[in-house]
């Protein structure tokens, strides 16, 4: 035994020696039953060719003895052709016939008298023909009714059958013994097969239970040395650990990785006033909150001290790391609690990001320590990014995020509307209600980049709300005083139909305003139909006599299924693909296949973006019936868009 073997190590040679066993073993006999199985079919093949020499001179005395006859009777000498061909090939015939029968020693009795009868036989056809000639063929006839000759051809007869049922059941014999060594070779086999297999499912317990035993083991070393026995997370050559591992995986997949250093302000003074034991009781405090805050995605660590890092193995982008680390802040806004004091600890987190800040654990470390000394020289309790990019781009996130929580207490927000034109008369149809935000501050903020703020921190659904109250009451304006037959077209966010309550709220509304259902247009995205708990929204929607939008249609998921179920009014050509018509060949092509598609199943199709009279002809051309876009009118406010209407509207007047 090598020295230092370990015992899995025994085990798997053993079972490697096993297996070269049983696979030896199993070579042999197979190697034997191969052997018997051409060695059976040797024999097969010779019992064959014996038989059919045995025919042959069965075949050629009785061929002879019919011709012999013929000539006899017709005394046509071409009769006699077998009885030549027999008596000249007599001699191969006997010879081939001992040569096939040269390994049966036990029928060479019956071979001779084979071969004696056979000659006698042809010997007695001649005599027959001498006498034919010599004395006519009353002396033939008198030789042939002796009964010599039918004598000999039933022994020849005889023999051959007895020779060839020796043959046949010699063979019966070969066979049924070869079934019996297969048979006796698979049972050998198969209790081989499974004394190995016994072996092996023993063997893989045994190493099973030994790895399984050495794992818990460097587990409890590990979790010694890879834990902060004060915190209980992760230490710095863990972290450091990841960070190789996630950064190897980003770099090979072109992921982002994210890296938050976090120091505790205010810890030192703790510490300093109130003792270690405080200070420790803070830590623990500070990272349980952490770790509540943490995903479990990430990995969180206590590094040094009252500083902690937080890895983000697969980062989105820049505002997540945003988002998570203002949790982290947020984390300690509450004091923390030790024995009779409350501590008021805060936390500055500097950030960076690979690819941009580094490729390796020492750069990124290097970076986020950085970002955390200009977090704490800006006034502490904050985040900073290394790079002065996202750190502009986080910072107006943050203040967006935060304002948006109180723009609709502060009226900030308003409604545009922007005419849907049938392009057939140049009538206004419909009106889109466009949300629009006017910071204080920031000035005019883009619905592209406020909404998708919203729709994560949960202000999409008051926002909604007050958008179809205003849009639904100027409506009912409207239709009063300018069109009966107006209709609104509103967006709605996947996360509104998200909400139970949102159908009985908009019926609500579109019956304080005595608006039918039918005058409202709920524009959604292709996504909002993948989600299979929406769905019951929709459907509830539909039944009350709501019409249904896509909205940004082929831009999305698109499966046509939803189409069919949810029995869709309308849907719009989405302004990428109206931007280069006519002259763009595939946004030509894709626009009169949408349109070709929305004809054949009774679908009214609106294109967005329309700026040339070329875009407006082109869709007309092809069946297109709405549009909408500033070539006939821009966004207007509600008085904007009444003046505008009251100026004689018309299809192709830019307002």
């Amino acid at each position: 035994m090598p020295l230092g073997q370990t015992a899995v190590e025994r085990k798997v040679l053993a079972a490697f020696a096993v297996a070269a066993l049983v696979l030896g073993t199993l070579g042999a006999i197979t190697y034997r039953h191969a052997n018997a199985f051409l060695k059976l079919e040797a024999q097969r093949l010779h019992v064959r060719d014996q038989i059919a020499v045995l025919h042959a001179v069965r075949a050629s005395a009785e061929a002879a003895e019919a011709g012999v006859r013929g000539y006899l009777l017709s005394g046509d000498a071409a009769h006699l052709e077998p009885y030549r061909d027999a008596q000249r090939d007599l001699d191969a015939r006997l010879v081939a016939l001992r040569q096939a029968f040269a390994d049966a020693p036990a029928d060479a009795r019956s071979v001779d008298a084979l071969t004696e009868r056979t000659r006698a036989r042809i010997e007695h056809l001649g005599l027959i023909l001498e006498l034919y000639r010599r004395d006519g063929l009353a002396a033939a006839q008198q030789e042939v009714r002796s009964g010599r000759g039918k004598r000999l051809m039933d022994d020849i007869r005889g023999d051959v059958a007895r020779l060839e049922a020796d043959r046949e059941t010699l063979l019966a014999d070969a066979v049924a013994r070869a079934g019996a060594n297969i048979r006796a070779t698979r049972i050998a086999a198969t209790a081989l097969l499974a004394f190995a297999l016994l072996a092996f499912v023993l063997t893989y317990v045994a190493v099973v239970r030994e790895l399984r035993e050495k794992r818990r083991l460097r587990q409890q070393l590990g979790l010694i040395a890879s834990r902060d026995p004060l915190t209980q997370l992760h230490t710095r050559s863990v972290l450091l650990d990841w960070m190789r591992y996630s950064l190897a995986l980003a770099q090979r997949e072109g992921g982002r990785t994210a890296l938050l250093r976090i120091n505790l302000d205010g810890f030192a003074e703790v510490n300093a006033r109130l003792g270690a034991d405080a200070g420790d009781a803070a830590l623990r405090e500070a990272a349980r909150r952490f770790a509540d805050t943490a995903r479990e995605s990430d990995l969180l660590a206590r590094i040094d001290g009252d500083e902690f890092a937080l890895l983000i193995p697969s980062a989105i982008n820049a505002g997540e790391s945003a988002t998570l680390a203002r949790r982290l802040i947020d984390a300690l806004g509450q004091p923390l609690v030790s024995g009779l004091f409350e501590h008021h600890i805060g936390a500055s987190i500097g950030i960076a990001e690979y690819p941009l800040d580094g490729a390796a654990p020492a750069h990124l470390m290097q970076a986020a320590d950085e970002a955390l000394r200009r977090a704490k020289a800006e006034g502490k309790n904050r985040f900073c990014f290394y790079s002065d990019a996202l750190q502009a781009g986080a910072t107006r996130r943050e203040i967006l995020n935060r304002d948006l929580q109180r723009a609709l207490d502060r009226r900030e927000f308003h409604l545009h509307y922007q005419p849907q034109i049938a392009l057939s008369d140049g009538r206004v149809s419909a009106v889109e209600a466009l949300l629009r935000w006017e910071h204080p501050q920031l000035g005019r903020v883009g619905p592209d980049e406020f909404v998708p703020l919203a729709e994560r921190n949960g202000m999409i659904l008051p926002i909604g709300v007050w958008v179809l109250r205003t849009a639904l009451a100027q409506l009912a304006q409207w239709r009063a005083a300018l069109a009966p037959g107006l209709r609104l077209a509103v967006n709605i966010a996947p996360e509104q139909l998200a909400d139970s309550h949102f159908p009985h709220a908009l019926l609500d509304a579109l019956q304080r305003h005595g608006l039918p259902p039918d005058a409202v247009e709920l524009e959604i995205v292709e996504r909002a139909l993948l989600q299979e708990h929406r769905n019951s929204e929709l459907m509830t929607l539909k039944a009350y006599g709501l019409r249904l939008a896509i909205d940004d249609f082929g831009t999305g998921y698109s499966s046509l299924g939803y189409l069919k179920r949810f029995a869709i009014d309308a849907i719009k050509i989405d302004r990428s693909f109206v931007a280069g018509l006519p002259h763009d060949t595939h946004d030509a092509a894709l626009t009169r296949s949408i349109l070709a598609m929305a004809r054949e199943l009774d679908i009214t199709v609106i294109a967005e973006g329309v700026e040339t009279r070329a875009q407006r002809d082109f869709l007309q051309a092809h069946g297109c019936g709405f549009a909408q876009g500033f070539h006939f009118c821009r966004p207007l406010d509600a008085d904007g868009l009444e003046r505008w209407y009251r100026g004689g509207a018309r299809a192709g007047a830019p307002a």
